[in-house]
Parts: structure tokens; sequence; C-alpha cells
């Protein structure tokens, strides 16, 4: 901020000696204007009331209170979706166009050549971190069918 300009009589400026008047200061009656005025703002988006310097959500939703009033569409969700709804065949055969499947086949398999031994060496070094539990469960696994099969006929299993 700037300090006052000499000669400067503030709440007077029909009287400022000066053509363009150079005090861009806000006083402490501005800020406590424009905080009741986003507080308004913020109140009628969210129907709560807070108090004032609530701290970082009362100044996030104050501010987006403020933007929503200005924004071309306030709900895209629905724009989005009548969007769609109306352009969907057109969408979906710019998408048709642009997908090759003989480049998207090549890629995938130059991926799957170049990072075989990295995927190979990824499974070993799993397999030997999990080969305990694996066992378990295998164990676990093994029992539980054999419960289900074990069937008592005439009192024998």
């Amino acid at each position: 901020m700037q300090k006052r300009p000499p000669k400067c009589c503030y709440p007077d400026c029909f009287n400022c000696p000066y053509a363009d008047c150079r005090n861009d200061q806000l006083e402490a009656e501005d800020y406590s204007e424009s905080n009741t005025r986003d507080y308004e703002h913020y109140e009628a988006w969210n129907d709560e009331k807070l108090h004032r310097n609530a701290g970082k959500d009362y100044h996030i939703g104050r501010q987006t209170a403020a933007k929503r009033g200005v924004r071309p569409y306030v709900d895209r969700h629905e724009y989005n979706q009548s969007y769609y709804k109306r352009r969907r065949e057109e969408i979906l055969d710019k998408i048709k166009v642009n997908y090759d499947t003989n480049k998207n086949t090549k890629r995938c398999r130059k991926y799957v050549t170049t990072h075989y031994e990295q995927a190979k060496q990824y499974q070993s070094n799993y397999y030997r971190r999990n080969a305990e539990k694996k066992r378990e469960y295998a164990r676990l696994k093994y029992h539980q069918k054999k419960a289900q099969k074990e069937v008592v006929i005439d009192g024998r299993v």
C-alpha cells in the first residue's frame, strides 16, 4: 500500500487538489464492508452461519459462493450429460477414426518384448517375498475343501 499523498483530504475527495486521486488505500471501513458482503454471500450459498475469521473452510466457502453467481453453468454435470446425449454418435465416431488397432497392437507387442525381463524379475521377487503367505493360503483352502467333502453316511465319515 502507498502512503497518503501530501495535501490529501481523503474523506472529502470532491475537494481533492489532484486531478486523479492517488490515494488507493483501503480504510478499515472498506475492509469491514467487503467482509460483511462476502459473509452474506456465504450465508446465502451455504445456509450456515459461521463466525467471522472462522478459518480456512470459511474463506474457501466465501470464495466459492462469490464465484458461483458468475459461472455460466452452475451445474456442469447436467450440462455435460445433455451435451453427451446430443452428440453421442459424433463423439464415438471421432474416437473410432483416431483409433488404429494395428498401431496399438504393434505398440503393445513392442512394450511386452522390451519389458519382458523386468516383468519376469518382478514376478520372481514377488513370489520370493510372499512364498510363505501363498503356502499358508493354499493349506487353508485345502483344509476347507477337505472339510466340505467329508459327508456323514450311515454314521460313517
